[in-house]
This record gives structure tokens, C-alpha cells and sequence, in this order.
């Protein structure tokens, strides 16, 4: 028995390792956003340049670069840079997707937005925050948008045991 116990520490070492490489390759590399201020989307970092677009509170973004107090976003229609000042970074929760036949990932908050993608169902996703009309913003590996938040649910926490079979050879 002796023998064994090494083998099943070293495993479930690795086992613990592989899983948490798993959870960081699904939220994926994007950094969301949220946008705290009404604010305008300028072509260049500097109050100088073109005003080309505009982003109301509650919206979400995707963020490229950081400096100097400006910060260069994207979005589905729009990109560009805003002042630091008018986003705040998000965390994200994870969610289970529970739609049977999964669930369509949109560019905007409405069933008549661009599909994005497809969510299948009992995959994790990541959820940054809620829009109205029951839309949640999310993230799936490199994908984001919204989709509907009455498909997906919170997982429940459960207790699992470990169980490992050792074989066990008599002489």
C-alpha cells in the first residue's frame, strides 16, 4: 500500500493541474469592459482627434490597449480609443448553458442581432454582466456577445469524492 500512495499523490497533482489549465482556456484572452459614463469613441488617444462614434453607460466592450489614461476598445460596430476614466474592468461567473439544443450567440442584445456563434448545451460560459430584456453579455473561449439569460443557469456547488482504485497484487 505504501507503494502506491506516491503514484496517487503525483496524479492527482497532475489531474488538479489539467483542470485548471482547462477553466483559463475557456474564458479565453478577451478583457471586458464595462462602460460607466456616457462617452465618446475618438479615432486617435487624444481629445484632438475625429469624434468618431459614441458608447452609453451599461455598454460593454472589448479592450486592446491601455496607456496613458486612454484605453483602445472594440465592439461589434465601433472601434476605437475612450478616456480611462469612463470603464470599469469586470469579473466574470461561470454559468452552465441548460437550453436544449444549446443557444445562438448575438452581436447585440436581440434575437434579430448578427450570430456570433453557438452555444452548446451543458457547456461553461463566462458571464460579465446583464443588459435589459433578459440578455446576459458573455464570453466563450474568443467569442463574445449576448445571449439569453433564461438559457443558462448558475451550476449548483456539489461534493464529490475522490476515489481511487489501487490493484493491489498479492504474493
Amino acid at each position: 500500500m505504501k507503494k502506491f500512495l506516491p503514484f496517487a499523490i503525483v496524479l492527482t497533482f497532475m489531474m488538479c493541474i489539467l483542470a485548471g489549465q482547462l477553466s483559463v482556456n475557456a474564458e479565453g484572452s478577451v478583457v471586458i469592459h464595462k462602460v460607466v459614463k456616457d462617452t465618446v469613441i475618438f479615432e486617435e488617444a487624444s481629445t484632438n482627434s475625429a469624434e468618431i462614434g459614441e458608447l452609453s453607460k451599461g455598454s460593454f466592450v472589448s479592450v486592446t490597449k491601455v496607456s496613458k489614461g486612454w484605453t483602445h476598445i472594440q465592439t461589434p460596430e465601433q472601434e476605437g480609443y475612450v478616456t480611462s476614466d469612463a470603464l470599469v474592468k469586470l469579473k466574470s461567473e461561470g454559468y452552465l448553458v441548460i437550453q436544449k439544443g444549446g443557444t445562438t450567440l448575438f452581436t447585440a442584445p436581440s434575437q434579430y442581432a448578427q450570430h456570433v456563434g453557438q452555444l452548446y448545451e451543458g457547456r461553461i460560459i463566462y458571464v460579465y454582466g446583464t443588459a435589459p430584456g433578459g440578455w446576459s453579455f458573455v464570453q466563450y473561449g474568443e467569442e463574445i456577445g449576448y445571449v439569453a439569460t433564461n438559457a443558462l443557469k448558475k451550476p449548483a456547488p456539489t461534493k464529490k469524492k475522490l476515489m481511487l482504485l489501487l490493484v493491489l497484487k498479492c504474493v
